[in-house]
């Protein structure tokens, strides 16, 4: 089966399970502002109902986003991109432009999801 969908700033906001509320949005973008917390979650969106696949169902997801990076340097917006299952997030990092001289462009990231990612782990 091949389920595609264009996940719009609209589309987001009405079937997340959980979307900051220091957010703005337009029809075109969803802009999350600096908080205090690190490692925070911004949005979570269930992709598919609890039970629908077995552990042995292959599964392949694709993630295409675009981030304006004129945001963010003032301060450090690191942005973290995954799936999980409720217990374990596994996905990427892309720095931003202030990280660039120290890490690479994009790089691995998993760890226990919540309010916040904890037991992060990055894969070069």
């Amino acid at each position: 089966m091949i389920y595609h969908q264009t996940l719009t700033p609209t589309w987001l906001e009405a079937h997340a399970s959980y979307i900051d509320s220091s957010r703005t949005a337009t029809a075109d973008q969803l802009t999350f502002t600096a908080g205090s917390v690190p490692d925070v979650a911004l949005l979570k969106v269930p992709m598919i109902p609890a039970g629908v696949l077995r552990h042995s169902t292959p599964l392949t997801i694709e993630i295409t986003v675009a981030n304006d990076v004129s945001i963010g340097r003032a301060e450090d917006s690191d942005i973290r991109y995954g799936v999980s299952d409720g217990n374990k997030f596994v996905g990427f990092q892309a720095p931003d432009k202030g990280n660039y001289g120290s890490k690479a462009p994009c790089y691995g990231a998993e760890g226990t999801p919540g309010k916040t990612l904890s037991d992060l782990r990055v894969i070069s």
